[in-house]
């Protein structure tokens, strides 16, 4: 089989032009009102999360449609999408499920700068979950953006490594 679309897709695209959306309204956001910059902090957080976590099931509910028969590609979209947390350990799992090659390449960019990326990602899923419980008063601008930034380029590199064509 072959990819017969753009990639990455439009869905794909579009998760991460909100996302930019989204971190540039808090980075050009004039900061007269603590509470809102605030809560604009918090919701960067979680999207960044959520986009990691869209960008990885969408990217391999993708690369099975390309890869595999279409009732293994029906299975595997089944068992995606249930809002589970894009951890490094995760992420490394579904890919290593795969691909050796693949697990190796996201490995060396987790544990790149003394596994600057793997602690940003476990420190924004864990920001998420507090955030999505009631808790995590913490994140300020600068945190959620430079958060937002470790997103696109998980994401980014996600997109690449399950590239379905």
């Amino acid at each position: 089989m072959t990819w017969p679309g753009a990639w990455p897709s439009y869905r794909l695209s579009e998760s991460r032009r909100r996302l930019e959306g989204l971190r540039n309204e808090l980075d050009q956001y004039n900061g007269d009102n603590k509470s809102i910059e605030h809560a604009l902090a918090r919701l960067v957080v979680v999207r960044s999360s959520g986009h990691v976590e869209f960008t990885l099931e969408e990217c391999l509910g993708c690369f099975a449609d390309a890869k595999a028969d279409p009732r293994i590609a029906s299975h595997l979209r089944s068992t995606l999408f249930k809002g589970r947390n894009p951890t490094p350990g995760r992420i490394e799992t579904l890919l290593d499920s795969l691909d050796n090659s693949m697990v190796e390449r996201i490995r060396i960019a987790f544990d790149a700068d003394d596994e600057l990326k793997r602690r940003e990602l476990k420190y924004m899923v864990s920001q998420r979950n507090l955030i999505a419980h009631g808790g995590s008063d913490g994140i300020s601008r600068r945190r959620a953006l430079d958060l937002s930034d470790v997103a696109l380029g998980i994401g980014d590199l996600v997109v690449s490594i399950l590239d379905p064509r």
